[in-house]
């Protein structure tokens, strides 16, 4: 995060200093009270089980000096913070912090409009943004989404994470609940997604798949003449290809829909890109990328080379198509389609997610 007073961000989110300063400088923020220093913001969220205002003098313990509160007597709970001579706590009140935050987000996101890809899908986000990431990152410098911050907070503070040196952002983008992917969408504005499946991954909150689909899909809401990738061996999502007219949609997503280019990925030869020849040995997977006829009508900038041997160190089907949606974004944004095969290559799974353990 660019330095920025504690004045411009009073004047961004809309705070109210109750104490403090006003020169004060900040360089990133945490939710955490043990992660940060002296020009870190403290963002205190409200929970189910645990309200963060309860943490403000553990954030200055490990370093904090400025911190968000909405409320407004916490200044009176910790008075001997704000009463100290050196290294006084500045306090910002807002009436909903996660809300703040967001809002600051959103300004920042403003200032650095890069290409940024949104990722979704029921399973297989983090890996598919981690071997995105791997086969554009051998020829643009990426900014990804670190770990699986794909939340209301973790996508808020990726969003802060920007600078001008970045040429592309890959941000997952998860949700659990109702109208929350509008809120990802309207603070990230990406101008590329891809949908990696849809399962039953918090149906218990979303009620049925078809509500999953649609609210899956407000992550074009904000996009215009955009291009979404879908895993075509997904039967819902292969309707977006086909008969999109059936599939539930919000106003705003039915709405970019109509500009939309839609293209498939998956094992089966009917998708636009698909692999074929898939082989699995103990040591990885190798298979032939392809590119199809239904792709060759949609995309211009399409290598001359149609078919190409991958490599990759991991294990699975699931992998392979997680690889095909890479390789579909490495083209989209013009990145080589061998050097794109290289970083996959080289990509290895993060912890605790399809490692290859050998034993005896």
């Amino acid at each position: 995060m660019i330095a920025m007073k504690v004045r411009e961000l009073c004047e961004i989110i809309s705070g109210e200093l109750l104490c403090g300063d006003l020169d004060a400088v900040i360089t990133g923020t945490s939710v955490t009270s043990k992660e940060g220093d002296a020009a870190t913001l403290f963002v205190p969220t409200i929970g189910e089980r645990v309200d963060a205002h309860d943490y403000i003098a553990d954030a200055y313990q490990t370093g904090m000096r400025v911190t968000l509160s909405s409320r407004k007597k916490i200044i009176e709970k910790y008075s001997d913070l704000v009463s100290k001579e050196k290294g006084a706590l500045t306090v910002i009140y807002v009436q909903d912090t996660l809300a703040a935050l967001q809002t600051l987000a959103k300004t920042y996101r403003g200032r650095y409009m890069i290409p940024l890809i949104g990722i979704t899908g029921s399973v297989g986000k983090t890996t598919t943004k981690e071997m995105v990431a791997a086969a554009l990152g051998t020829q643009r410098k990426i900014l990804k989404t670190a770990g699986n911050k794909n939340s209301q907070i973790g996508l808020a503070q990726m969003m802060l994470a920007l600078d001008e040196s970045y040429e592309l952002a890959v941000i997952e983008m998860g949700i659990s609940l109702e109208k929350e992917m509008e809120k990802l969408a309207s603070i990230a504005r990406p101008e590329c997604a891809l949908i990696t499946n849809i399962g039953v991954s918090h149906i218990g909150q979303m009620g049925s798949k078809a509500n999953i689909v649609r609210e899956k899909l407000d992550i074009i809401s904000q996009m215009k003449q955009g291009i979404l990738f879908v895993c075509g061996d997904d039967p819902m999502l292969w309707q977006l290809k086909t008969n999109p007219a059936v599939v539930s949609m919000n106003d705003k997503a039915k709405k970019a829909m109509q500009s939309m280019r839609v293209l498939t990925f998956g094992l089966e030869s009917k998708n636009d890109f698909y692999a074929r020849d898939i082989s699995q040995t103990n040591e990885g997977t190798a298979f032939t990328f392809c590119i199809g006829e239904g792709a060759v009508k949609e995309m211009p900038n399409l290598p001359d080379t149609k078919e190409l041997t991958i490599h990759l160190s991991v294990l699975g089907n699931h992998n392979v198509k997680n690889a095909v949606a890479a390789l579909c974004l490495a083209i989209q944004y013009d990145v080589a389609l061998q050097a794109a095969a290289d970083g996959l290559a080289a990509y290895r799974p993060i912890s605790m997610r399809g490692g290859i353990e050998k034993l005896n």
